[in-house]
Protein backbone atom coordinates (compact mmCIF):
# COMPACT_ATOMS: atom_id res chain seq x y z
CA UNK A 1 0.00 0.00 0.00
CA UNK A 2 1.17 3.51 -0.70
CA UNK A 3 2.29 5.65 2.25
CA UNK A 4 0.00 8.52 1.27
CA UNK A 5 -3.04 6.22 1.07
CA UNK A 6 -2.30 4.75 4.52
CA UNK A 7 -1.76 8.20 6.05
CA UNK A 8 -4.96 9.58 4.49
CA UNK A 9 -7.06 6.67 5.72
CA UNK A 10 -5.68 7.00 9.26
CA UNK A 11 -5.86 10.78 9.50
CA UNK A 12 -9.27 11.17 7.85
CA UNK A 13 -10.56 8.00 9.50
CA UNK A 14 -12.91 7.55 6.55
CA UNK A 15 -13.20 3.81 7.14
CA UNK A 16 -12.97 1.43 10.07
CA UNK A 17 -9.43 0.78 11.34
CA UNK A 18 -8.61 -2.59 12.88
CA UNK A 19 -5.24 -3.60 14.31
CA UNK A 20 -4.53 -7.33 14.03
CA UNK A 21 -2.42 -8.48 16.97
CA UNK A 22 -2.95 -7.27 20.52
CA UNK A 23 0.48 -8.11 21.90
CA UNK A 24 3.50 -5.89 22.45
CA UNK A 25 3.39 -4.46 18.91
CA UNK A 26 -0.36 -3.97 19.17
CA UNK A 27 0.15 -1.76 22.22
CA UNK A 28 2.94 0.02 20.35
CA UNK A 29 0.50 0.62 17.48
CA UNK A 30 -2.08 2.01 19.95
CA UNK A 31 0.36 4.67 21.18
CA UNK A 32 1.80 5.36 17.71
CA UNK A 33 -1.64 6.14 16.32
CA UNK A 34 -2.45 8.48 19.18
CA UNK A 35 0.88 10.22 18.86
CA UNK A 36 -0.28 11.30 15.39
CA UNK A 37 -3.86 12.07 16.39
CA UNK A 38 -5.26 8.83 14.93
CA UNK A 39 -7.04 5.88 16.50
CA UNK A 40 -8.23 2.36 15.81
CA UNK A 41 -11.81 1.11 16.07
CA UNK A 42 -10.82 -2.29 17.38
CA UNK A 43 -8.07 -4.84 17.78
CA UNK A 44 -8.34 -8.45 16.64
CA UNK A 45 -6.45 -11.42 18.01
CA UNK A 46 -6.76 -15.21 18.02
CA UNK A 47 -5.89 -15.37 21.74
CA UNK A 48 -9.16 -15.74 23.68
CA UNK A 49 -7.68 -14.12 26.77
CA UNK A 50 -6.95 -10.91 24.84
CA UNK A 51 -10.50 -10.90 23.44
CA UNK A 52 -11.85 -10.59 26.98
CA UNK A 53 -9.64 -7.73 28.13
CA UNK A 54 -12.02 -5.07 29.34
CA UNK A 55 -10.32 -1.69 29.21
CA UNK A 56 -12.40 1.44 28.50
CA UNK A 57 -11.85 2.56 24.93
CA UNK A 58 -10.25 -0.69 23.78
CA UNK A 59 -12.09 -3.55 22.13
CA UNK A 60 -10.49 -6.78 20.97
CA UNK A 61 -12.47 -9.09 18.70
CA UNK A 62 -11.78 -12.65 17.60
CA UNK A 63 -10.15 -13.63 14.33
CA UNK A 64 -13.51 -15.05 13.23
CA UNK A 65 -15.27 -11.71 13.89
CA UNK A 66 -12.54 -9.97 11.91
CA UNK A 67 -13.27 -12.22 8.94
CA UNK A 68 -16.93 -11.11 9.10
CA UNK A 69 -15.97 -7.44 8.65
CA UNK A 70 -16.25 -5.43 5.45
CA UNK A 71 -13.23 -6.10 3.23
CA UNK A 72 -12.64 -2.34 2.77
CA UNK A 73 -11.58 -1.65 6.36
CA UNK A 74 -8.00 -0.55 6.98
CA UNK A 75 -6.32 -3.56 8.56
CA UNK A 76 -2.97 -2.93 10.28
CA UNK A 77 -0.97 -6.09 10.99
CA UNK A 78 1.12 -5.62 14.14
CA UNK A 79 2.57 -9.12 14.41
CA UNK A 80 6.25 -9.63 13.48
CA UNK A 81 7.28 -7.95 10.24
CA UNK A 82 3.74 -8.57 8.99
CA UNK A 83 4.65 -9.40 5.39
CA UNK A 84 3.26 -12.94 5.37
CA UNK A 85 0.09 -11.98 7.22
CA UNK A 86 -0.47 -8.99 4.93
CA UNK A 87 -0.35 -11.37 1.95
CA UNK A 88 -2.70 -13.81 3.70
CA UNK A 89 -5.29 -11.13 4.46
CA UNK A 90 -5.10 -9.85 0.89
CA UNK A 91 -5.80 -13.38 -0.34
CA UNK A 92 -8.85 -13.38 1.93
CA UNK A 93 -10.11 -10.30 0.08
CA UNK A 94 -9.09 -7.46 2.39
CA UNK A 95 -8.13 -4.62 0.09
CA UNK A 96 -6.48 -2.20 2.56
CA UNK A 97 -3.94 -4.19 4.54
CA UNK A 98 -0.60 -2.90 5.77
CA UNK A 99 2.04 -3.72 8.36
CA UNK A 100 2.94 -1.70 11.44
CA UNK A 101 6.22 -0.79 9.72
CA UNK A 102 4.29 0.66 6.76
CA UNK A 103 2.15 2.71 9.15
CA UNK A 104 5.26 4.04 10.88
CA UNK A 105 6.73 5.13 7.55
CA UNK A 106 3.43 6.64 6.37
CA UNK A 107 2.90 8.69 9.52
CA UNK A 108 6.51 9.90 9.71
CA UNK A 109 5.68 12.96 7.60
CA UNK A 110 2.45 13.78 9.50
CA UNK A 111 2.19 16.29 12.30
CA UNK A 112 3.28 14.47 15.41
CA UNK A 113 1.99 15.19 18.88
CA UNK A 114 4.69 15.25 21.51
CA UNK A 115 4.49 13.37 24.75
CA UNK A 116 4.71 15.61 27.79
CA UNK A 117 8.15 15.77 29.30
CA UNK A 118 8.47 14.43 32.80
CA UNK A 119 10.70 16.67 34.90
CA UNK A 120 10.74 15.01 38.30
CA UNK A 121 10.05 11.73 40.05
CA UNK A 122 6.64 12.87 41.36
CA UNK A 123 5.39 13.55 37.83
CA UNK A 124 6.68 10.13 36.73
CA UNK A 125 4.90 8.41 39.62
CA UNK A 126 1.65 10.25 38.86
CA UNK A 127 1.84 9.26 35.19
CA UNK A 128 2.53 5.64 36.12
CA UNK A 129 -0.50 5.63 38.46
CA UNK A 130 -2.78 6.92 35.69
CA UNK A 131 -1.69 4.19 33.30
CA UNK A 132 -1.96 1.48 35.99
CA UNK A 133 -5.45 2.65 36.98
CA UNK A 134 -6.47 2.49 33.33
CA UNK A 135 -5.00 -0.94 32.67
CA UNK A 136 -5.70 -2.65 35.99
CA UNK A 137 -8.80 -0.96 37.38
CA UNK A 138 -10.57 0.08 34.17
CA UNK A 139 -10.58 3.77 35.08
CA UNK A 140 -11.19 6.21 32.24
CA UNK A 141 -8.13 7.88 30.78
CA UNK A 142 -7.89 11.10 28.80
CA UNK A 143 -5.25 10.46 26.15
CA UNK A 144 -4.68 14.20 25.60
CA UNK A 145 -3.25 14.42 29.14
CA UNK A 146 -0.17 12.57 27.92
CA UNK A 147 0.65 15.03 25.13
CA UNK A 148 1.89 18.60 25.09
CA UNK A 149 -0.63 21.17 23.91
CA UNK A 150 -0.34 22.38 20.32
Amino acid sequence: MLKRKIRDMLVRHNREVCVYGFGKNGVRTFWLLREYGCFEDCFADRDEYKQHIDIPGIRCISYEKLLEKDRNILLVVSIGDGKELVRSFKKLGFSNVCSLRQVEKALKKSKQKRFKKVYDINEAIELKKKVENWLLFKKEIVIEEFFEED
